[in-house]
């Protein structure tokens, strides 16, 4: 499946998505505010099952990041995050519109054209939960929104070719927790993650991330490292179970 989105330059500092704001700012201003902001680019590949009704036998997806790069028709994230003593909240938002040709299982159809618009959101809010000169440990609670349309054009096999579309959105709850620790001098290790769904909507959905991060300024931290998505929803045939995961690389701007 062709998702570029997750190629695309984002504004992000969520939970999982950007755990550098987790960063133990320190000195007498831990009382006022702070904000992040932080572009970035995810070069992740995609692997899952998708389907829209029942009946209808699912797509099964497996696309590299070089297959996702060609195939977006667009892709928009953002993300921010404020924080107030050791209290704050995050929102990280994401919009794709994808085009794809994948096979399908079995001699029944011939293939299938996908289409499909996918939002995404986690918004959460978040306590510090440790604060020290070296670092910092948060620890969250929220919800991820989901709204997926899909639409499924199978080309004739042994059956003939079939038309099937779908839309549906589900919210579910998140925890999670993420930190930040200094290495040596300006070099950093930040990593979270958020676990999910609960049967409450998803059987089950996490997301980790782990970066090691530069940061020449006390406003500027430079990252890279590797990002992991896993959600599993299936309701009334509408089935969304993929992973989305690989490198990243961006820069957390803090003010």
């Amino acid at each position: 499946m062709r998702m570029r989105i997750l190629a695309q330059v984002a504004i992000a500092a969520g939970l999982a998505a950007q755990p550098v704001s987790a960063d133990g700012d320190g000195g007498d201003d831990d009382t006022g505010w702070h904000f992040h902001v932080a572009p970035y680019l995810w070069m992740a590949s995609l692997e899952g099952d998708l389907a829209t009704i029942s009946g209808l036998p699912p797509v099964e997806v497996d696309a590299s990041f070089d297959d996702i790069l060609d195939e977006t028709d667009f892709a928009f994230m953002l993300a921010a995050e404020a924080r107030h003593d050791r209290f704050g909240l995050f929102a990280d938002v994401a919009f794709m519109e994808l085009s794809l040709d994948e096979e399908t299982r079995g001699p029944f159809f011939g293939g299938v054209d996908l289409e499909t618009d996918t939002f995404f959101a986690t918004v959460a809010g978040f306590y510090r939960l440790v604060e020290k000169e070296r670092g910092a440990v948060d620890v969250a609670v929220g919800a991820r929104v989901w709204d997926v349309e899909t639409v499924l054009e199978f080309k004739p096999g042994i059956l003939a070719g079939r038309r099937a579309s779908d839309h549906d959105a589900w919210v579910d709850p998140v925890v999670g927790a993420r930190g930040s620790l200094q290495l040596l001098g300006p070099l950093f290790l930040s990593a979270g993650v958020d676990i999910g769904g609960f049967g409450a909507a998803s059987t089950f959905t996490w997301q980790g991330i782990v970066t090691l991060d530069v940061r020449p300024f006390e406003w500027l931290a430079i990252r890279g490292g590797y990002r992991h998505l896993y959600v599993d929803y299936d309701h009334s045939g509408f089935v969304w179970d993929v992973v989305m995961a690989g490198p990243i690389l961006g820069a957390s701007i803090h003010f």
